[in-house]
């Protein structure tokens, strides 16, 4: 009876590994199919292409442009010393 039990086990874990294989080969097909699919499409970096997403060097305050203030409102302060 020893021997119909360590069969039994052993059946049992063949249909366990095919279907594990099974699912990684799907998965794999799946990755193949979406990669060939998607690969003629747009990216996000395709369409932000034209369109810079910050200036290359800051605008000079000739042109324009508000140069920053510090949060409190008040004069900068040297050296870290509050006076």
């Amino acid at each position: 009876m020893n021997e119909q039990v360590t069969e039994v086990k052993r059946a049992g874990k063949l249909p366990m590994l095919a279907v594990l294989t099974l699912i990684v080969i799907v998965g794999l097909l799946g990755a193949v199919i979406w990669m060939a699919w998607s690969a003629d499409s747009p990216s996000a970096a395709d369409d932000a292409a034209p369109h810079p997403v910050q200036p290359a060097e800051l605008p000079s305050p000739a042109d324009g442009a508000v140069p920053a203030r510090p949060a409190n409102g008040g004069p900068a302060q040297q050296g870290g010393e509050k006076g």
